[in-house]
Protein backbone atom coordinates (compact mmCIF):
# COMPACT_ATOMS: atom_id res chain seq x y z
CA UNK A 1 0.00 0.00 0.00
CA UNK A 2 2.88 2.23 0.94
CA UNK A 3 4.18 1.65 -2.53
CA UNK A 4 1.26 2.46 -4.24
CA UNK A 5 0.19 5.51 -2.63
CA UNK A 6 4.19 6.91 -3.40
CA UNK A 7 3.31 6.59 -6.97
CA UNK A 8 0.11 7.71 -6.67
CA UNK A 9 2.12 11.37 -5.08
CA UNK A 10 4.47 11.10 -8.34
CA UNK A 11 1.77 11.58 -10.23
CA UNK A 12 -0.72 14.02 -9.17
CA UNK A 13 2.27 16.43 -7.95
CA UNK A 14 1.83 17.89 -11.71
CA UNK A 15 -1.91 18.44 -10.48
CA UNK A 16 -2.17 21.97 -10.98
CA UNK A 17 -3.60 23.51 -7.54
CA UNK A 18 -5.72 26.66 -6.80
CA UNK A 19 -4.33 25.99 -2.88
CA UNK A 20 -1.89 28.31 -2.06
CA UNK A 21 0.16 27.32 0.88
CA UNK A 22 0.73 30.02 3.46
CA UNK A 23 2.37 28.25 6.22
CA UNK A 24 4.72 30.59 7.02
CA UNK A 25 2.84 33.87 6.90
CA UNK A 26 -0.74 33.11 8.53
CA UNK A 27 -1.13 32.50 12.32
CA UNK A 28 -4.48 31.77 14.14
CA UNK A 29 -5.30 32.18 17.58
CA UNK A 30 -8.97 31.08 18.20
CA UNK A 31 -10.37 31.80 21.56
CA UNK A 32 -13.45 29.59 22.42
CA UNK A 33 -16.06 31.49 24.48
CA UNK A 34 -19.02 30.65 26.97
CA UNK A 35 -21.97 33.30 27.64
CA UNK A 36 -24.75 32.68 29.72
CA UNK A 37 -28.01 33.19 28.54
CA UNK A 38 -28.72 35.95 30.71
CA UNK A 39 -25.25 38.03 29.95
CA UNK A 40 -26.59 37.35 25.98
CA UNK A 41 -27.39 41.09 24.83
CA UNK A 42 -24.86 42.54 26.95
CA UNK A 43 -22.46 40.31 25.76
CA UNK A 44 -23.20 40.69 21.84
CA UNK A 45 -23.44 44.63 22.17
CA UNK A 46 -19.93 44.57 23.59
CA UNK A 47 -18.90 42.66 20.97
CA UNK A 48 -20.46 45.16 17.91
CA UNK A 49 -20.00 48.35 19.69
CA UNK A 50 -16.85 47.67 21.44
CA UNK A 51 -14.24 44.66 20.41
CA UNK A 52 -15.25 45.00 17.12
CA UNK A 53 -13.74 48.68 16.94
CA UNK A 54 -10.62 47.57 18.52
CA UNK A 55 -9.73 44.42 16.10
CA UNK A 56 -11.08 47.01 12.82
CA UNK A 57 -8.53 49.28 14.06
CA UNK A 58 -5.71 46.61 14.06
CA UNK A 59 -6.50 45.42 10.93
CA UNK A 60 -6.39 48.90 9.91
CA UNK A 61 -3.18 49.66 11.70
CA UNK A 62 -1.48 46.53 9.67
CA UNK A 63 -1.15 44.52 13.36
CA UNK A 64 -3.20 42.15 12.09
CA UNK A 65 -4.45 40.46 8.93
CA UNK A 66 -8.28 39.72 9.63
CA UNK A 67 -10.74 39.12 12.64
CA UNK A 68 -13.52 36.88 12.14
CA UNK A 69 -16.42 36.30 15.23
CA UNK A 70 -18.52 33.11 15.12
CA UNK A 71 -21.55 31.62 17.46
CA UNK A 72 -21.43 27.89 17.39
CA UNK A 73 -24.59 26.03 16.68
CA UNK A 74 -23.50 23.13 17.44
CA UNK A 75 -20.19 21.36 19.10
CA UNK A 76 -18.77 17.61 18.51
CA UNK A 77 -16.69 18.63 21.45
CA UNK A 78 -18.40 17.28 24.73
CA UNK A 79 -15.33 17.70 27.09
CA UNK A 80 -15.94 21.90 26.76
CA UNK A 81 -18.93 23.58 26.77
CA UNK A 82 -18.57 26.99 24.39
CA UNK A 83 -20.92 28.85 22.43
CA UNK A 84 -18.61 32.05 20.75
CA UNK A 85 -15.34 31.74 18.96
CA UNK A 86 -13.11 34.89 17.83
CA UNK A 87 -10.49 33.63 15.54
CA UNK A 88 -7.39 36.47 15.20
CA UNK A 89 -5.41 36.17 11.63
CA UNK A 90 -1.93 37.55 12.06
CA UNK A 91 1.11 37.45 9.77
CA UNK A 92 3.32 36.61 12.77
CA UNK A 93 2.77 34.84 16.02
CA UNK A 94 3.96 37.99 18.04
CA UNK A 95 1.30 39.86 16.43
CA UNK A 96 -1.08 37.31 17.74
CA UNK A 97 0.00 38.31 21.74
CA UNK A 98 -0.08 42.66 21.73
CA UNK A 99 -3.81 42.30 22.02
CA UNK A 100 -3.97 42.04 25.63
CA UNK A 101 -1.66 46.01 25.48
CA UNK A 102 -4.36 47.36 24.10
CA UNK A 103 -4.55 50.14 26.65
CA UNK A 104 -4.84 53.50 25.06
CA UNK A 105 -7.98 55.97 25.67
CA UNK A 106 -8.94 54.75 22.21
CA UNK A 107 -9.40 51.61 23.50
CA UNK A 108 -11.22 52.88 26.41
CA UNK A 109 -13.87 54.55 24.84
CA UNK A 110 -14.47 52.17 21.89
CA UNK A 111 -15.32 49.74 24.83
CA UNK A 112 -16.88 52.47 27.24
CA UNK A 113 -19.63 50.82 29.24
CA UNK A 114 -19.68 47.53 27.06
CA UNK A 115 -16.85 46.04 27.59
CA UNK A 116 -17.18 42.30 26.95
CA UNK A 117 -17.62 39.76 29.49
CA UNK A 118 -17.26 36.35 28.36
CA UNK A 119 -15.37 33.46 30.04
CA UNK A 120 -13.16 32.23 27.84
CA UNK A 121 -13.11 28.13 27.98
CA UNK A 122 -10.23 27.52 25.69
CA UNK A 123 -7.77 29.27 23.66
CA UNK A 124 -5.91 27.96 20.87
CA UNK A 125 -2.82 28.58 18.31
CA UNK A 126 -2.78 27.39 14.44
CA UNK A 127 -0.47 27.89 11.47
CA UNK A 128 -1.83 27.45 7.84
CA UNK A 129 -0.58 24.53 6.01
CA UNK A 130 -2.48 25.23 2.86
CA UNK A 131 -5.38 26.51 1.56
CA UNK A 132 -8.29 27.12 -1.39
CA UNK A 133 -10.00 29.69 -1.95
CA UNK A 134 -10.57 32.08 -5.51
CA UNK A 135 -7.64 34.26 -4.91
CA UNK A 136 -10.25 37.46 -4.69
CA UNK A 137 -10.41 39.43 -1.37
CA UNK A 138 -14.11 39.21 -0.23
CA UNK A 139 -17.05 39.14 2.72
CA UNK A 140 -15.91 36.18 4.77
CA UNK A 141 -18.18 33.27 4.17
CA UNK A 142 -21.37 32.91 6.37
CA UNK A 143 -20.47 29.41 7.84
CA UNK A 144 -17.14 27.20 8.68
CA UNK A 145 -17.58 23.48 9.28
CA UNK A 146 -14.27 22.74 11.41
CA UNK A 147 -13.24 19.55 11.87
CA UNK A 148 -10.43 18.68 14.50
CA UNK A 149 -7.86 15.69 13.13
CA UNK A 150 -5.81 13.62 14.55
CA UNK A 151 -2.63 12.20 12.82
CA UNK A 152 -1.61 8.68 13.31
CA UNK A 153 1.67 9.02 15.55
CA UNK A 154 4.99 7.83 12.63
CA UNK A 155 2.68 8.87 9.75
CA UNK A 156 2.98 12.77 9.67
CA UNK A 157 4.54 13.03 6.00
CA UNK A 158 1.31 10.44 4.81
CA UNK A 159 -1.08 12.88 6.80
CA UNK A 160 0.53 15.89 5.21
CA UNK A 161 0.21 14.69 2.17
CA UNK A 162 -3.74 13.49 1.93
CA UNK A 163 -4.79 16.76 2.91
CA UNK A 164 -2.64 19.03 0.67
CA UNK A 165 -2.16 16.66 -2.08
CA UNK A 166 -5.25 14.70 -2.54
CA UNK A 167 -7.72 16.63 -0.29
CA UNK A 168 -6.82 19.98 -1.55
CA UNK A 169 -7.38 19.15 -5.13
CA UNK A 170 -11.02 17.74 -4.13
CA UNK A 171 -11.64 20.74 -2.55
CA UNK A 172 -10.78 22.98 -5.36
CA UNK A 173 -13.07 21.00 -7.40
CA UNK A 174 -16.00 21.54 -5.21
CA UNK A 175 -14.78 25.60 -5.18
CA UNK A 176 -15.32 25.43 -9.07
CA UNK A 177 -18.48 23.72 -8.97
CA UNK A 178 -20.09 25.90 -6.57
CA UNK A 179 -20.11 23.38 -3.95
CA UNK A 180 -18.17 25.26 -1.35
CA UNK A 181 -17.06 28.36 -0.70
CA UNK A 182 -12.91 27.37 0.11
CA UNK A 183 -10.78 24.92 2.51
CA UNK A 184 -8.47 25.41 4.92
CA UNK A 185 -6.02 23.17 6.47
CA UNK A 186 -3.99 24.10 9.87
CA UNK A 187 -1.63 22.74 12.31
CA UNK A 188 -2.02 22.75 15.88
CA UNK A 189 0.80 25.05 17.34
CA UNK A 190 -0.39 25.40 20.85
CA UNK A 191 -1.69 23.65 23.43
CA UNK A 192 0.83 20.87 23.17
CA UNK A 193 1.15 17.31 24.69
CA UNK A 194 -0.22 14.29 24.69
CA UNK A 195 -3.35 14.53 26.30
CA UNK A 196 -4.41 16.74 23.24
CA UNK A 197 -7.18 15.23 21.05
CA UNK A 198 -6.12 16.31 17.92
CA UNK A 199 -3.42 17.90 16.04
CA UNK A 200 -4.56 19.29 12.86
CA UNK A 201 -7.31 21.25 11.89
CA UNK A 202 -9.58 21.15 8.45
CA UNK A 203 -12.11 23.89 7.68
CA UNK A 204 -14.77 24.20 5.02
CA UNK A 205 -16.49 27.50 4.16
CA UNK A 206 -20.32 27.76 2.58
CA UNK A 207 -22.34 30.35 2.18
CA UNK A 208 -25.46 28.79 3.09
CA UNK A 209 -26.18 25.21 4.58
CA UNK A 210 -27.52 23.65 1.54
CA UNK A 211 -23.41 23.10 0.11
CA UNK A 212 -22.67 21.18 3.32
CA UNK A 213 -24.93 18.62 2.03
CA UNK A 214 -22.83 18.48 -1.70
CA UNK A 215 -20.05 16.61 -0.02
CA UNK A 216 -17.33 14.29 -1.77
CA UNK A 217 -18.76 11.43 -3.30
CA UNK A 218 -16.64 8.52 -4.59
CA UNK A 219 -17.28 9.58 -7.88
CA UNK A 220 -15.97 13.54 -7.62
CA UNK A 221 -12.98 11.45 -6.22
CA UNK A 222 -12.37 9.12 -9.55
CA UNK A 223 -13.31 12.46 -11.47
CA UNK A 224 -10.62 14.31 -9.75
CA UNK A 225 -7.79 11.59 -9.30
CA UNK A 226 -8.66 9.40 -11.79
CA UNK A 227 -5.61 6.89 -11.23
CA UNK A 228 -6.74 6.17 -7.75
CA UNK A 229 -8.37 2.68 -6.16
CA UNK A 230 -11.01 4.38 -4.05
CA UNK A 231 -11.37 0.89 -1.81
CA UNK A 232 -7.21 1.40 -0.93
CA UNK A 233 -7.61 5.43 -0.12
CA UNK A 234 -10.22 5.28 2.12
CA UNK A 235 -8.07 2.24 4.18
CA UNK A 236 -4.82 3.98 3.66
CA UNK A 237 -6.49 7.26 4.86
CA UNK A 238 -8.15 5.63 8.21
CA UNK A 239 -4.96 4.52 8.84
CA UNK A 240 -3.20 7.67 8.85
CA UNK A 241 -5.46 10.21 11.24
CA UNK A 242 -8.90 10.24 13.05
CA UNK A 243 -11.46 12.98 12.96
CA UNK A 244 -11.98 13.43 16.83
CA UNK A 245 -14.82 15.34 16.25
CA UNK A 246 -16.49 18.54 14.26
CA UNK A 247 -18.29 21.91 14.98
CA UNK A 248 -20.45 24.03 12.93
CA UNK A 249 -19.97 28.10 13.23
CA UNK A 250 -22.11 31.16 12.05
CA UNK A 251 -20.40 34.49 11.02
CA UNK A 252 -21.51 37.34 13.25
CA UNK A 253 -19.00 40.01 13.19
CA UNK A 254 -15.51 40.64 11.21
CA UNK A 255 -12.77 42.66 10.07
CA UNK A 256 -10.76 42.65 7.29
CA UNK A 257 -8.74 45.32 5.01
CA UNK A 258 -10.84 47.56 3.07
Amino acid sequence: MKIIFTIFLLFITSYSLQAQSMSEDTWLKVEYMQVEPADMNGFLASVEYGYKQVQKQRVESGEIQRWHFYRVPYSGDKSKSYNFVSVIMASSLNDLQTENQLNTSEYRTALGKKKPSKHVVHTEIWNTESIVNDGVQHTPSRYKNVNYMNATAGRLDDYLNLETEIAGPLHTHQMQNGRMDGWEFHRLVFPTGVETPFNFITTDFYSDLEQIEMGITRDIIREVHPQMDVDEFDEFADAIRERNYSDLWELLEYAIPD
